[in-house]
């Protein structure tokens, strides 16, 4: 108790004193310039008592960005990935589009069908269910449109990766293990040729699957982390909305009463001052 009334005591000499000094030095042009700022914070957060900045998340230019920084995540796991693998850096980052994978060089296919998967569906499939997705008229529908989608994706996904390798699973897990000696995954590697048709349909299995895969895995991540950012979007829009509430009735003093600028600086100043005293 005494240390908070101590904190008090410290912010209100603070504060008295720096609203002295401010009024002494302080030009009125930088009087003028503070009253200006706090009008402006003021007309934006009065623009939010409507949901404006809130139900900014629905539209279109918003959903593009999120598809840019999911793109951007994808681009920034393969090099972390192919880094791990051929330069020896410690990532720990693992990437796997199709089954089954059995020879070194079917990781470049999956490769090339996630980066043409991602062109894919930015360009021809995406746009369309971001429309129908922002065209929700309030945010419930909202999120469930995009729950609707996550969810229809993961059933083709899982059958994608799981399906091609259940035949042969056996084999599959000996011919991908590390533990397991070159002559034992060679002959791994042979059966599952055999049961499968041949080396040349191994890679045509191998090869369709990870388009298949990738087409599906690259919608799903998009609404996942459209999801996801759009969650932060609204919570951090209501964190705001909250602190408006709260620094309403300062703001506006501060915008309109010729003493404002000076409580502003000041009332910061001494803040600042409190909390370094009581962490100290």
């Amino acid at each position: 108790m005494k240390e908070l009334l101590s904190n008090c005591i410290l912010v209100t000499g603070l504060i008295t004193g720096l609203l002295t000094l401010l009024d002494w030095f302080l030009p009125d042009k930088q009087k003028r310039n503070i009253g200006i700022t706090a009008e402006k914070l003021w007309y934006i957060l009065a623009a939010q008592r409507s949901g404006r900045f809130i139900y900014l998340v629905r539209s279109m230019k918003v959903q593009r960005c999120f598809s840019i920084l999911v793109h951007l995540i994808f681009i920034s796991l393969l090099a972390m990935f192919l880094s791990d693998r051929y330069v020896g850096t410690h990532f720990h980052t693992n990437f796997q589009m199709g089954h089954p994978r059995i020879y070194n060089f079917q990781v470049f296919i999956e490769i090339a069908a996630l980066l043409f998967s991602m062109l894919f569906v930015s360009k021809f499939v995406h746009p369309g269910l971001s429309f129908w997705i922002s065209e929700a008229r309030t945010l419930p529908r909202y999120f469930g449109r995009l729950w609707i989608l996550i969810l229809i994706c993961i059933a083709p996904l899982l059958f994608c990766l799981i399906v091609p390798a259940v035949s042969i699973w056996d084999d599959y897990m000996i011919a991908t293990s590390n533990n397991s000696s070159a002559e034992i995954i060679y002959a791994a590697v042979t059966r599952i040729e055999m049961k499968l048709g041949g080396k040349l349909a191994v890679i045509l299995i191998h090869a369709l699957n990870s388009i298949a895969s990738s087409l599906v895995f690259t919608e799903y991540s998009m609404f996942l982390f459209t999801f996801i950012l759009s969650i932060y979007w609204v919570v951090v829009m209501i964190a705001f909305t909250i602190l408006y509430k709260l620094l309403e009735y300062s703001i506006y003093k501060v915008a309109v009463y010729d003493k404002g600028p000076l409580l502003a600086i000041a009332g910061l100043t001494g803040g600042i001052g409190a909390v370094i005293k009581l962490f100290a």
